[in-house]
């Protein structure tokens, strides 16, 4: 098979198990073949990708391709034909299978969560705020549940703006969007919209703001006495 053909049976089965998916994206220097989203009460939960090798396809660079993605999402598959997983392939990542003569995707292995990335979400407890706070002079906070809901979703947020890069690139031009279309025309138009923010990600982008306009006004007040 063609990669295209196996990633439109992976794009289907990821779609009926509940996933948003994209493919193939890149977040330079580096290309997924396919990568999805776990989204819950908009919140981008969980981001796993997978890497597709095709039966002409070389093991040379699979591990280098494997950590590339390790690097950015919280598990990878790798997605096979008929031959044997390559020995080098390391054990957190899951194996799944395409068949030409059959539209299902086979489940061989399933992936371990990836806990060392850069966007995995940390789940901040109390405690841990509490030893930094007491750590760090000078550092004080009255709402202390709020802070720790909001540095839990500043990792969901991360993730969104993951995820969203590599659905829409506003840089693109119309002839490349064209290209895109064509390249998957098994996507609908609302595998093109960017998951929006959720009113506690929007609150995170308001706090975020307002400190910064506050950091510039006495800036700009201390230049002024001086």
């Amino acid at each position: 098979m063609y990669e295209a053909e196996i990633i439109k049976k992976l794009w289907e089965y990821y779609k009926d198990l509940g996933y948003r998916v994209t493919s193939p994206r890149s977040i330079a220097p580096h290309r997924f073949d396919l990568v999805y989203a776990e989204v819950w009460k908009g919140q981008v939960e969980k981001l796993g990708g997978v890497e597709i090798k095709t039966d002409r396809d070389s093991f040379t660079r699979i591990e280098s391709q494997i950590f590339n993605y390790a690097k950015y999402l919280d598990e990878v598959y790798l997605c096979l034909e008929t031959r044997e997983e390559p020995k080098n392939l390391p054990r957190f990542v899951g194996v799944l299978r395409a068949k030409e003569d059959s539209k299902e995707i086979k489940f061989c292995r399933m992936a371990k969560p990836i806990d060392y990335n850069y966007f995995s979400p940390t789940g901040i407890r109390s405690k841990g705020m509490e030893v930094t706070l007491r750590a760090t002079d000078g550092a004080y906070i009255s709402k202390k549940r709020e802070l720790i809901e909001y540095a839990n979703n500043w990792e969901y947020l991360k993730k969104k703006f993951l995820f969203n890069s590599m659905i829409k690139n506003p840089s693109k031009s119309m002839y490349e969007e064209k290209q895109s279309k064509k390249a998957n025309p098994w996507m609908e138009e609302e595998d093109r919209i960017p998951i929006p923010l959720t009113e506690v990600e929007m609150q995170l982008i308001d706090f975020v703001q307002k400190r910064r306009k506050k950091g510039k006004s006495s800036k700009n007040g201390t230049q002024e006495r001086l």
